[in-house]
C-alpha cells in the first residue's frame, strides 16, 4: 500500500523551505527544534504531502513519567532515548484518507534508525501532546500510539513554566518492547579508559604527523567538511556524525523526491 509512499530526513538544503511551508500552513508556525532533532519530508508518487519535525524529549512529562515509573535517576540518564514530535502537517492541498497515520506511521518505522546514524544512539520511546480543544488525535490512535494523561497545562518559555490553562493530551509510541525496561536502567559508570578524551594542548598541530600537514594531504572534495569534523573531534564532539548531522542521511537521499 506504501510503495509510493517516501518518509526521508530533509536535507540542509531543504531547510528553509520546510520552516516556510510550517509558518505559514501549521496552526501553531515555525518552531526551532530543541536539542537533537530531525526534520523530515514525506511524498506520495513524488509529489511533497507532508512535513514532520522531531526534538529532544520533554524534560518535564508527568503523564509520562508516571506511565513509565520514572525516577529522577533513570531519567536523567535515559532522556536522550526518547523524541518527541513537535509538528506533524498535512500540507492544506492534500486530501486522501488514512495518509496521515500512513506517513506516521512510515517515519516511525525509520526514526530510530536514522537518530543512530545521526546522533549515534538509538530512539526507543516517542512521544507527542495533541491539543484536545482542537484535535482528537486520531492519526496517532490509528498508528497505535498510547494517550496516557493529560498535562497539567503549563508551558516552556526558556527556562521558565508559564500555565496557559490549556492541558494537552500525552501520546506515546514504544519503539522496542523493552523500552521500558531500558528507559529504567541506569548505565553501568565508564571505566576510565572510556572516559578519556582528547588532550588538545598536546596534539601536534604543525611539522611532521601534525594535524595541518595531514590535512594539506587530502585530495577528497569534501575536504573542507572533513577538516570540520575534525575540528569539532577535538573540541570534544563524541562522533562525526554529531558535528555534521546528516552528512550519511544527505548522500543516502540524492535520489529522492526534493521539496
Amino acid at each position: 500500500m506504501d510503495a509510493s509512499l517516501v518518509v526521508r530526513p530533509i536535507l540542509p538544503r531543504e531547510c528553509n523551505e520546510w520552516r516556510s511551508h510550517m509558518q505559514r500552513f501549521h496552526y501553531l508556525g515555525d518552531v526551532n527544534l530543541i536539542g537533537e532533532s530531525l526534520r523530515y519530508a514525506a511524498f506520495l508518487g513524488g509529489e511533497l504531502v507532508a512535513l514532520l519535525g522531531w526534538s529532544s524529549a520533554s524534560l518535564h512529562n508527568g503523564p509520562r513519567d508516571s506511565y513509565l515509573g520514572w525516577e529522577a535517576v533513570p531519567k536523567r540518564a535515559n532522556l536522550h532515548q526518547v523524541a518527541n514530535n513537535v509538528r506533524f502537517l498535512i500540507l492544506p492541498w492534500i486530501s486522501m484518507p488514512h495518509l496521515a497515520s500512513r506517513v506516521l506511521g512510515a517515519n516511525l518505522r525509520r526514526l530510530s534508525r536514522d537518530w543512530q546514524v545521526t546522533y549515534g544512539h538509538p530512539i526507543v520511546l516517542a512521544e507527542t501532546f495533541v491539543d484536545s480543544s482542537r484535535f482528537r488525535g486520531t492519526c496517532y490512535r490509528a498508528s497505535n500510539w498510547r494517550c496516557v494523561g493529560e498535562t497539567q497545562g503549563f508551558s516552556r518559555s526558556g527556562h521558565v513554566y508559564r500555565f496557559h490553562g490549556q492541558p494537552k493530551a500525552v501520546w506515546l509510541y514504544p519503539l522496542t518492547r523493552d523500552f521500558n525496561q531500558r528507559l529504567r536502567t541506569i548505565p553501568a559508570p565508564t571505566t576510565m579508559e572510556q572516559r578519556m578524551t582528547l588532550d588538545v594542548e598536546k596534539l601536534p598541530l604543525e611539522g611532521k604527523g601534525g594535524l595541518f600537514p595531514v590535512l594539506n594531504t587530502i585530495t577528497d572534495s569534501r575536504k573542507k567538511l572533513i577538516a570540520f569534523c575534525a575540528a569539532a573531534l577535538t573540541a570534544g564532539m563524541r562522533s562525526p556524525r554529531l558535528a555534521a548531522p546528516n552528512v550519511e542521511l544527505e548522500e543516502a537521499a540524492l535520489a529522492r523526491p526534493s521539496l
